[in-house]
């Protein structure tokens, strides 16, 4: 290829042009709107993403579930809402100029906050939100992978934090917190994992936790499907780079 053209194939974000108004997903083309939206993701959840996990890591699971941490945990919860009412506002006002599925990132942004709902109207739930939101670090990864080139190490980083934040920890989760009345006739969680809260969820709440995983296999298909389909070219193309939007 022309070295015009290996520039244009490398780098569709460039274009000015709006994106196509064409039902077929893989038509879909980034915006400069779209490119500010991803680098001010990148900044803003890798915030919520390491503060959740720090104070994760702080002092363990005694230290998380404490009062001690409830002030953090609350001001995390609070800072997530904000994040996702403006995104809300920003992809519902713009929608394609800005990412590529517009409707499937808002529903997922009301869930998270229904379910950030629970954690700040249920004192003793205040932890769960910095024990969810670490999860927004492989989101970081997956902007960053359509910004930048990554090497094997940052390719196995994403692969794996997608597997174990979205596949595993998610569901976890959704059986540690089942309301008490679902709780009886779900398998038992891990051993590891510390006694259930004595107070029940949210039932709202935690049917919007399914959905999220629901969403979050759905969106683990089309990451398979996308990682098929560039295995199959053995090229990297427009189209490529398109799929690497979810």
């Amino acid at each position: 290829r022309g070295g015009g053209g290996a520039k244009a194939a490398l780098h569709p974000r460039l274009s000015k042009m709006p994106p196509p108004h064409s039902k077929d997903p893989c038509a879909w083309v980034p915006s400069r709107q779209s490119l500010f939206h991803d680098y001010l993701n990148v900044a803003t959840l890798f915030v919520l993403g390491a503060t959740g996990l720090l104070q994760c890591l702080r002092g363990g699971w005694s230290y998380l579930t404490s009062l001690h941490a409830k002030e953090l945990n609350d001001a995390l919860s609070y800072a997530l809402l904000a994040y996702m009412a403006c995104d809300f506002v920003w992809i519902a006002k713009e929608g394609t100029r800005v990412v590529k599925t517009p409707h499937s990132i808002t529903i997922h942004h009301v869930l998270i906050c229904v379910m950030v709902g629970d954690a700040l109207w249920t004192p003793s739930h205040h932890y769960y939100t910095a024990l969810l939101v670490p999860l927004e670090l492989n989101t970081v990864l997956l902007i960053s992978r359509r910004l930048v080139d990554f090497n094997a190490l940052g390719h196995s980083l994403f692969y794996l934090s997608w597997v174990y934040f979205r596949l595993i920890h998610f569901p976890v989760f959704a059986i540690y917190s089942a309301p008490s009345a679902v709780a009886r006739h779900l398998p038992t969680g891990p051993s590891f994992l510390p006694s259930r809260d004595a107070h029940d969820p949210n039932l709202v709440s935690w049917l919007s936790l399914l959905v999220i995983i629901y969403l979050q296999c759905d969106w683990s298909f089309a990451l398979v499907c996308s990682w098929l389909r560039a295995r199959a070219g053995h090229t990297f193309t427009a189209a490529n780079k398109a799929d690497k939007y979810l």
